[in-house]
């Protein structure tokens, strides 16, 4: 009978210490795909802010922009927007990301081993570990014409472009998808009147298309 005990005790203890040793191994690739996604979002974000100051040092300002269009009573009746400015500086700022997210195709993560315990108690200890991230990531950039009331009898107009940065990351054992969004005022002006009634498009080609109702 004793022996019977001793063997399902053995067994328990068994099974206890796979589990332990699981639950291990499972909170240490968490806790590193987490660490590791956290990191990167950091890195893309700095790449995207660093590229901004890139695009804003241009000099284009919202007259190279936008051409108002006056009535007779001397109220803006159309906005017409410089299509190919707009899609030129979208296609610089996307290379200049791009570029620099290129560069970024390896990181590597420093942190205590105590960290891939996942207990906030533990992760200051043990020595210092590296994770090696590879990381493949691709830009979108996109771009849209705002108007919004800004007060009395004042309509205030903004381009917006946004930037969608979806990111691979692999890293030992385990990978994920990071995906990075920000959106940078380009353009922006207050204009005396209420919202335009014509948004035209202008091409190379001097066409225009109306873009509101």
């Amino acid at each position: 009978m004793k022996k019977c005990n001793r063997k399902l005790l053995a067994i328990v203890a068994t099974f206890i210490a796979v589990a332990m040793f699981f639950l291990f191994i499972y909170n240490g690739i968490t806790t590193l795909k987490d660490i590791c996604e956290s990191e990167i979002n950091a890195k893309i974000n700095n790449v995207i802010n660093q590229s901004n100051d890139v695009v804003l040092a241009l000099d284009v300002f919202y007259e190279d922009f936008f051409t108002l269009v006056y009535d007779k009573n001397n109220e803006i009746s159309a906005v017409i927007a410089n299509s190919d400015l707009i899609n030129k500086i979208t296609l610089i700022w996307n290379t200049e990301i791009q570029n620099r997210l290129n560069s970024l195709r390896y990181v590597n993560i420093e942190m205590p081993a105590g960290v891939l315990t996942g207990s906030a108690l533990l992760s200051q200890f043990g020595a210092n570990i590296t994770a090696k991230a590879q990381v493949i990531s691709n830009c979108a950039i996109s771009y849209r014409s705002e108007f919004t009331q800004a007060g009395i009898n004042q309509t205030r107009h903004r381009l917006i472009l946004y930037t969608e940065v979806l990111a691979d990351v692999t890293v030992p054992i385990t990978a994920s998808d990071v995906t990075v969004f920000q959106e940078i005022i380009l353009a922006e002006s207050i204009l005396l009147g209420n919202v335009p009634s014509t948004y035209l498009i202008e091409n190379s080609e001097s066409s225009h298309l109306d873009l509101l109702p």
